[in-house]
């Protein structure tokens, strides 16, 4: 029996999931904020795509913020803010969620030669990009394996030696 993700929505921590995902937002795309109520009929269709479509984008680019305020506002609004100090605000009210992903990939999406090309590495992702371990970081503490630690005051560091 294979393990299913536990949870609601369990689905959307799956990786094939998240690599089902198909949009590349361009590389000026710094932030989106999604402001919708979690009542009212008008925006059922963007807490859908903040459900459905925002994990997978998210996964796709991982240099872009992406937040959500709720009942906030009084319109469901998607703002896209670029790299370059332009904003763009999608009216997303009574829109369904693929119809909210198509305006959104009108907009900010790659085209032509460059879509769908990988994202660029991430530095968090150690072991992945030639990194073994954080301490090959500059201005990071160096391994206890090749320097070892100096000034350690750590009560479980100290369990063996008789003080």
């Amino acid at each position: 029996m294979a393990l299913r993700p536990k949870g609601r929505f369990g689905f959307r921590r799956t990786l094939e999931y998240l690599e089902s995902g198909r949009v590349y937002l361009k590389d000026n795309v710094k932030t989106i904020s999604v402001h919708y109520k979690t009542h009212g009929v008008g925006h059922r269709g963007l807490q859908r795509f903040w459900h459905e479509h925002i994990p997978q984008i998210q996964y796709k680019n991982p240099d872009v913020q992406i937040f959500s305020e709720k009942n906030i506002g009084e319109l469901p609004i998607v703002r896209i803010y670029f790299g370059d100090g332009r904003k763009t605000k999608l009216d997303v009210e009574g829109k369904s969620s693929d119809t909210i992903l198509e305006d959104l990939k009108a907009i900010a999406a790659q085209t032509g030669s460059n879509a769908g090309k990988e994202a660029k590495p991430h530095p968090a992702d150690f072991g992945q990009i030639g990194r073994k371990c954080i301490c090959e970081i500059p201005g990071q503490v160096p391994c206890p394996a090749k320097v070892p630690l100096q000034n350690v005051s750590h009560s479980w560091h100290n369990k063996g030696s008789s003080s």
